[in-house]
């Protein structure tokens, strides 16, 4: 993926997918949410937030659909 591609684009239903099998479980959940927040510099509360608006949207947009 090249960041200076302007028509990049996801599948959401697929991201949707695998971020609800990661958060299903709480231990899993925990464990991605600690790694994001490690690479990203962000806290892991604000990771969590941030890990939840984004299922949500996700969810949104393939309802939509």
């Amino acid at each position: 993926m090249d960041p200076k591609d302007n028509d990049t684009s996801i599948d959401p239903e697929l991201w949707l997918r695998v971020l609800m099998d990661f958060s299903a479980d709480p231990k899993e959940r925990d464990k991605l949410v600690q790694r994001l927040s490690q690479n990203s510099g962000v806290s892991p509360e604000k990771t969590d937030e941030i890990l939840h608006v984004l299922l949500e949207t996700l969810l949104d947009i393939t309802r939509s659909n």
